[in-house]
């Protein structure tokens, strides 16, 4: 990536906000790069199924609302399917997430729907592209992206602050975030206030 690249990714293209996070996160080597990208919709879909049905849910939740009016049986039968294809991707998450390679950091973050900043004792170098997955605190969103390694910075405490551009994320995930980030704002404000 040249400088000009580095320089145009670093400008802060969305809105960011601190959070406090836990990150999956796994450097991809050129062949496990190649093999996600060829089919990214895919890869994102068996990692984060749980999400995408969560997703799936809110777009259809005027759809139940409307039947629950007509017929609340039917609802309840439909609310009670759901249940269970949510536990069932639940489970389906936890057998297909499980790898050696994961490393697991939990701390706080600059996040935005385009990139993160997170800081770490890990010896991550820049240019390496990663695997980075991460479960949103407000509504339960798991959500999965490529991100390239942009900077790296020593820090005083002996760990680093790393800084990861999205190269790959899927619309509905970019969508997830948004939220996320909107909702930590309006309880932040709602804090500072001191309601709720």
């Amino acid at each position: 990536m040249s400088n000009e690249d580095i320089d145009r990714h670093n400008r802060r293209e969305t809105f960011r906000l601190d959070d406090t996070v836990t990150l999956t996160v796994r450097v991809l080597d050129e062949a496990s790069l190649n093999a996600i990208t060829e089919d990214f919709s895919a890869f994102r879909f068996r990692y984060c199924m749980q999400s995408h049905i969560q997703n799936q849910k809110e777009v259809r939740r005027p759809k139940l609302i409307r039947i629950k009016k007509r017929d609340p049986d039917i609802a309840e039968y439909l609310e009670s399917l759901e249940a269970q294809i949510v536990q069932l991707a639940e489970r389906l998450d936890e057998a297909s997430n499980v790898s050696g390679d994961v490393i697991e950091i939990a701390g706080r973050a600059s996040l935005s729907a385009s990139g993160i900043r997170f800081r770490t004792t890990l010896p991550i170098k820049e240019g390496q592209v990663m695997e980075i997955g991460m479960v949103l605190s407000t509504n339960n969103t798991q959500v999965v992206m490529l991100g390239d390694v942009l900077r790296v910075e020593s820090r005083s405490d002996g760990g680093f602050a790393v800084s990861i551009y999205f190269s790959h994320i899927h619309q509905e995930d970019t969508e997830a975030i948004v939220r996320h980030l909107a909702r930590l704002q309006q309880l932040e404000l709602q804090a500072r206030r001191g309601v709720g």
